[in-house]
Formats: structure tokens, sequence, C-alpha cells
């Protein structure tokens, strides 16, 4: 057992938390001695071949793209061409058509599936809820039953999900975070002193995306007294920026947009505390508070499964999502008792470092692929 195919709908250079597991996990098991090959859609185009620290990258360019889901029937041309060459075929789920074209195209060439199941597949619009119905009755379940092993990121979320409940073979592994880089040290100057924040500050960060819920997260803003800071980028932002010149919140809200991966790092030693409000099921675990805690950042997050995983570990508070003021008295009931807080997270830290580090996690992985290829 020496190689692994991975497949996903999306990555680098597209956003997401599935795209920068996916290419820790091959990164990661690159330094193990496998050979990776991550087989993806082109979104956004251009990018068709990369290599990124000895993992190839292949993105085929899908027919279209629909709710945020590409349909690419060369996924399952490419998997049956490219399966001789690997012991495993890797998927990850959602969106679903990417992980479906790789199961079947596995099955046909006899090579074990393993399937790393994310999130429920979750549409924002409510109209079209019978859509996800119709695709957890069928092709949903076939992806599910007919993997070799399913990857679970917490029990919480399998034991509400649609499609995961009815399963019993599964594996649960969490998200991890690179210990490496996300090393606790102290960056807050830099950070500081590069945006010009010197107040004290809470923050969010990802995608601007509806299910990130970030109204919320700036609604808080008007019961706190305090500078609300989000980074990212995406298509709610206009909404987002609008939401909070209504509010007149424009001093206290500050959007920075996507900034590089050693500001970030710069960003959780500054930030009081990382909040994550996220309110729907496509956010099934969280990595930005394993991020946080990994730097001595008390985090808040949404009471909603999956996520609050990592809060009620630590013992840290969750809020109502729908609630600005609950989650602003959250906020503020930490700041009251900030260096009891502090000893949480710090022991927070050292729970990172033992189970959920890259080192840790890529050991349960590998351990499902021996199990698959017994």
């Amino acid at each position: 057992m020496n190689s692994i195919l991975m497949v996903c709908p999306y990555i680098y250079p597209h956003v997401g938390g599935v795209e920068s597991h996916v290419r820790d996990l091959s990164i990661y098991l690159s330094k193990r001695g496998f050979k990776v090959t991550i087989l993806s859609n082109d979104i956004p185009p251009g990018y068709s071949r990369i290599k990124i620290d000895n993992v190839d990258i292949i993105r085929t360019r899908p027919i279209i793209e629909v709710i945020r889901m590409p349909i690419d029937p060369q996924i399952y041309r490419n998997v049956l061409k490219m399966a001789s060459d690997y012991d495993i075929v890797h998927g990850h789920f959602p969106p679903p058509l990417t992980p479906y074209f790789a199961i079947k195209a596995a099955k046909k060439a006899e090579k074990p599936y393993v399937l790393t199941y994310h999130c429920d597949p979750t549409l924002d619009n409510r109209f079209l809820v019978f859509l996800e119905d119709i695709y957890n009755s069928f092709m949903g379940r076939a992806l599910v039953e007919g993997s070799d092993a399913i990857i679970v990121t917490s029990e919480s979320y399998k034991r509400t999900s649609k499609i995961l409940w009815r399963i019993h073979k599964y594996w649960t592994i969490p998200n991890a975070v690179d210990i490496q880089f996300f090393d606790g040290r102290d960056y807050a100057s830099i950070f500081r002193e590069k945006y010009s924040i010197h107040e004290d500050f809470v923050m969010f960060v990802g995608r601007l995306v509806p299910h990130k819920n970030v109204e919320v997260f700036i609604q808080a803003a008007e019961y706190t007294g305090l500078k609300h800071v989000v980074i990212g980028d995406g298509p709610h932002r206009d909404h987002l920026e609008r939401l909070t010149r209504r509010l007149r919140l424009q001093d206290r809200v500050l959007f920075l947009g996507k900034i590089p991966r050693e500001d970030l790092r710069a960003a959780y030693s500054a930030a009081s505390i990382v909040i994550l409000p996220s309110l729907s099921r496509l956010e099934a675990f969280g990595i930005v508070l394993l991020e946080a805690l990994a730097m001595g950042t008390p985090i808040i997050a949404a009471d909603i499964p999956g996520v609050k995983t990592i809060v009620d570990t630590i013992g840290l508070p969750k809020f109502n999502p729908v609630d600005p003021k609950d989650l602003a008295s959250k906020i503020l009931k930490i700041l009251e008792d900030y260096d009891s807080i502090k000893n949480i997270v710090k022991n927070g830290q050292e729970v990172v470092r033992k189970y959920y580090s890259w080192e840790s996690v890529i050991d349960k992985i590998i351990g499902v692929y021996k199990v698959v290829l017994e």
C-alpha cells in the first residue's frame, strides 16, 4: 500500500474547508512515502495540472456547475483510466456528483473506495429542499452503502445526518490542523501593525456565503461595543457590507477580505475571541476553531451538531445561532473572566496537539487504508 488517488469536487486555488483538508491530507501522506494524486474539477479555470509538495493535482473542466455542484463525467473516465496505478481511491463528499462518479469507476476497476463524508448536501434555497430528499434517497444512499470505508468527522454529526444515521461500519476521525504552522507563538504585533488594529477585537474567519451566518456576528456588534473583524471573501460580501451600513456599524465591523496565511496566523494571535456562527449542516466541523485553539485563542461556536464537538470537548461556550444578543452575552462573559478562560484554552491547546494534529489524524487514516486492503 503506497499510492492513493484522491478525488474531490474542488481543490486549490478554490478556497474552502474540504479543499484545505484534502490538500493537507495529501501532503502529509506524501511525507509518509505515499504516492498521491488529486483529481478534481477545474474551478476556477486555468490550473489544469499543478504540483504542490510532491502531490500532483489534475483538474478537468466540468460540463457545467449547477447549485455549487460541478457536473463532470470526465471524473468517471479519468478514475477508470488511472485506477490501475493506485491502491485505493479516496473520495470526498460533498458536492454529490464527483464522488458518485468516482465510486462507480472505482468499483468497475475493482479498487477499494474510501469516502470521507464531510457534511450533508444542503441547499440554501428552501424551495429546492426536495432535491436534497431525492438525492438522499438514491445517489446518497448508494454512495455510502457502496463505499468500502466511510470516515465521518464527529459522532454528533453522524447521528443527526439523514444519510449517515443508517450506516454501522464507519470510522470517526476528526479534521486536523497543521500545528507546525499554527504553532502557538505570539505574532499579534505583526497583525496589529500591518492592519492598524490596536484595540481588542473578536474575529470571524471563513468564506462569506449564506450558511456561515455572518449576519449574526455583525449584529452582535450592536451589543458588545467591540471591534468585529471579518476575514474572508465570497459572494455574500456585498450583502454583509450593506447590512453593516444599514445598522450603522461601519466603525465597529471591519472587512479585511482574504489575507495571506501568515497574516491569518498572526490574526489568531491578536484576536480576543474567534467565533464560528454557522447555522447550516454544511458546517460539520470548523477547522478555524482548531486553528484558533492551536494559537491559544478562545473560541465560541454555534450550538449545532459537529461544530459543537470541539467547544464541548474544551469546555467553552456555545450560542444560539439565530440570536445575536446571546452571542454578544457569551462574548462579554468570556472577556469578564478572560484569565480563567485562557487557562481553559491552554488545556485546549494540548488537546488539539494530541488529538487534532495531522501527525495523529494521518495515522488513523492510514489505519483505515490498511483495513480496506486486508
